[in-house]
């Protein structure tokens, strides 16, 4: 399968290709940062499907707390869909860090055997109001679930208000991927 071909992020795509793989996660944690219309959101998705990894991909706009935020993922990671046949259910209860980490490990043995999962969360500017830990626990993920997990977040912002919020004190730096406005020629 080829790289997506998304014009002016020739070198973001490439770069993220990269980083992504089907053997082991590269980096813990992984910032793509930049103004609107700027790709961010379409490239991470396009070479998440190109790289053929598992994923969830969450906007934090419709899941704007913690619990939703957990659902969600645990909801695309084991495939489920909730729908009127499971009364709109989540496919697991998670009102706590404990019970999502002790879920997503079990999500990740039953259904992805082991392989590196990607989380990827755009808009993630919104996690940094939701809980004071939340940044935190999604930023060491893989080391609290002992887990090949990597945590992508797609903002408009830059890191240092991410570290600057109360929720993100003491986190450590991800990866930065910047993508910049496009010229007129692109």
């Amino acid at each position: 399968m080829e790289a997506p071909c998304i014009r002016g992020r020739e070198a973001q795509v490439k770069l993220l290709g990269s980083l992504v793989s089907n053997v082991s996660p590269s980096f813990p944690g992984l910032f793509c940062y930049g103004h609107t219309a700027t790709g961010k959101t379409v490239v991470v998705r396009e070479v998440l499907r190109w790289r053929q990894v598992s994923h969830a991909f969450i906007d934090c706009i419709d899941s704007y707390t913690p619990q939703l935020v957990f659902e969600a993922v645990l909801d695309v990671l084991a495939g489920w869909r909730p729908c009127g046949e499971n009364d709109y259910r989540a496919y697991q209860r998670c009102d706590n860090v404990n019970d999502f980490v002790r879920h997503l490990v079990a999500v990740i043995d039953r259904f992805h055997n082991g392989k590196p999962v990607y989380l990827a969360f755009d808009r993630a500017e919104k996690l940094r109001f939701m809980h004071p830990t939340l940044l935190q626990v999604l930023m060491r993920l893989g080391s609290l679930a002992a887990r090949p997990i990597s945590v992508i977040l797609i903002t408009e912002i830059i890191w240092d208000k991410f570290r600057g919020s109360g929720s993100g004190a003491g986190l450590a730096d991800p990866l930065l991927i910047f993508f910049p406005s496009y010229t007129q020629n692109e």
